[in-house]
């Protein structure tokens, strides 16, 4: 089964690119973002949709800030760049999850270039873990949807899906 990967990184490009939710199912649009603001614009504007994705978004976007400027006070500037992604969307558990635990894989006893290659690698992690889950939760609703068809003669089964 092929799945469709809605975030990644373009390693030629060196940006991250995710699939524009707000034109799905009728198009299939890849928008990059290079920087912070371009990850934060994508949650805030709902470029991005669904927790998961939402939250891995933020992990890249740690990346991207973190790729950004290298000046002093490197962590200075990854805090500000964790609150302004927190503030795309206040209620996102995921995203502030996503944030914090990058935050948490940083440190300022680490050169600039080793927390930049452990944010990207993070945010990679992440993805697959996203990843992994939603399988996981699609293979066992596939197997409940089919028992109940089943048990039901084939008939078609109606599903109410929500967010939470």
């Amino acid at each position: 089964m092929e799945r469709l990967q809605s975030i990644g990184y373009n390693r030629k490009t060196d940006v991250v690119e995710v699939i524009d939710q707000r034109l799905l199912p009728f198009e299939q649009v890849i928008v990059a973002m290079g920087n912070l603001e371009e990850a934060r614009n994508a949650i805030t504007e709902m470029v991005v949709r669904g927790a998961p994705l939402i939250g891995v978004t933020a992990a890249y976007g740690m990346y991207l800030a973190a790729c950004e400027d290298r000046g002093n006070d490197f962590m200075g500037k990854m805090q500000w760049a964790a609150e302004r992604l927190k503030s795309a969307r206040p209620t996102a558990v995921n995203l502030a999850f996503a944030v914090d635990e990058a935050l948490s894989v940083i440190s300022e006893d680490l050169a600039d270039e080793e927390n930049i290659k452990l944010l990207f690698e993070n945010a990679e992690d992440l993805k697959q873990r996203e990843i992994d889950f939603s399988y996981k939760i699609g293979r066992a609703g596939f197997d409940l949807i089919k028992d109940i068809s089943d048990s039901t003669g084939g008939k078609p089964v109606q599903i109410l899906t929500h967010c939470n």
